[in-house]
């Protein structure tokens, strides 16, 4: 069958969704949801799924996505039906994400464990072709600038991309080397942001060597959550305050969202979830302040709900728009929360839960709706409810804990299984 066509099926499952009072079941593909998160349809061609970007070209909205496979490249203007354009056989794993320019004329895919980094042409978005390949790998790999002049990888090292065919190296970005940042991440107002020692970067001047703006100061004794990802909402409308304003309540710019990876398979520490950070003032020497940190519910096996799952402690890629997160949060699939623009307050106000699933990423398409890229199922099609009432605080708590009691969820009935089997080991 034509790749259209099989996308086109699978698109016309319909899920058959039966609500409570403020969750849903949809047992047509073995999940449950909030009741303002719909499920549209799964794409299982780019499984598993990994990582992805989202890039508008004159009208045509576009989806970059990397699987296991290699890159595969789609129309999603209406998000509800993607239409294949082009894709890619590449052997590159592990391959965290992809960086795509503003143009849609290039994607940068890094392979850390095949020790490569795929430059991709993707000018002609049905006809993706190597452009070149550099013979160092990294977990990430970011762009410099929306045209993708330069490279900085996670790893530390730059490459002068100008002459796509013919990469340049030059210094190490920031000087730090190996094991500088799990990922680097360009904002809309040209900065780059390192996530490990989450240190702000200003390419714009010298881009071979980016100077280091501002950082977070001490959190001593603070729990936060970052040294994964991260996004600065608003980067684009952001204004330097007069000197000596240090008012109270974010303004368009000033708040940095981080998230962490901790794969506990215990109780949840620390830095298993999403921090908020006030940036105010950046510009002037302050550091980065942290505002709110949401963790995932975990249970204690005492308490009759498991710890949470294997992975599924763990954010990983998130996406802000118009006020809220959707993150891919590995076995708990893509949760969704509201962060106030002022405050930075985060509150949970949906989920999306498979029973199988490794969920590593989820991207807006558009205001309503998400694709969740997923390890074990491929690309989730979602639709989000701004405008329908969040779930209670009771019934979030619970979605995390995976209670046996709900249809579905026979991942914490092997959890409980595995448990009283080491206990009557011991």
């Amino acid at each position: 069958m034509p790749l259209r066509r099989r996308t086109l099926v699978a698109l016309a499952a319909v899920a058959l969704a039966t609500p409570t009072a403020n969750a849903a079941v949809v047992p047509g593909i073995g999940a449950f949801s909030s009741a303002n998160v719909t499920w549209h349809g799964t794409l299982p061609v780019d499984v598993p799924g990994i990582g992805a970007d989202v890039v508008t070209v004159g009208g045509q909205r576009r989806f970059y996505v990397t699987g296991a496979r290699g890159l595969s490249i789609y129309d999603v203007t209406d998000p509800a039906l993607p239409i294949p354009l082009g894709h890619l056989e590449l052997p590159h794993f592990e391959n965290e994400a992809v960086a795509v320019a503003r143009d849609g004329s290039v994607a940068i895919i890094a392979s850390e464990a095949g020790l490569t980094t795929y430059v991709v042409d993707t000018t002609n978005p049905a006809v993706p072709t190597l452009a070149s390949v550099i013979a160092e790998g990294t977990h990430t790999a970011a762009c410099s600038d929306a045209e993708c002049s330069y490279l900085y990888a996670s790893f530390g090292w730059a490459y002068d991309l100008r002459d796509r065919a013919n990469p340049k190296k030059v210094a190490d970005w920031g000087g730090e080397g190996y094991g500088f940042t799990h990922a680097a991440n360009l904002d809309d107002a040209g900065y780059v942001i390192a996530d490990w020692s989450l240190k702000m970067y200003d390419p714009r001047t010298d881009p071979a060597s980016p100077t280091l703006v501002a950082e977070m100061g001490d959190i001593s004794g603070q729990q936060v959550s970052l040294g994964h990802n991260n996004q600065r909402p608003d980067a684009d409308l952001w204004q330097p305050r007069a000197a000596g304003d240090t008012s109270p309540g974010l303004r368009p710019g000033e708040l940095l969202l981080t998230g962490g990876e901790t794969l506990s398979t215990g109780s949840c520490p620390g830095g298993s979830g999403i921090t908020s950070w006030s940036i105010a003032n950046f510009d002037r020497g302050a550091t980065f302040t942290p505002l709110d940190t949401f963790y995932p519910s975990a249970g204690n096996y005492v308490d009759g709900n498991p710890a949470v799952n294997a992975l599924g402690c763990s954010s990983h890629w998130f996406d802000y728009r118009d006020g809220v997160v959707a993150a891919g949060w590995y076995e708990n699939g893509v949760r969704f929360f509201d962060v106030h623009r002022t405050t930075g307050d985060i509150t949970e106000v949906g989920w999306y839960q498979p029973v199988a699933t490794e969920a590593w990423a989820a991207y807006w398409i558009d205001d309503e709706y998400v694709y969740s890229v997923d390890a074990v199922r491929g690309i989730d099609i979602l639709r989000f409810d701004r405008d329908a009432a969040p779930p209670a605080q009771s019934q979030s708590d619970a979605s995390w804990r995976l209670d046996p009691n709900r249809p579905l969820s026979f991942v914490s009935r092997r959890e409980r299984l595995l448990c009283s089997q080491a206990q009557r080991r011991a």
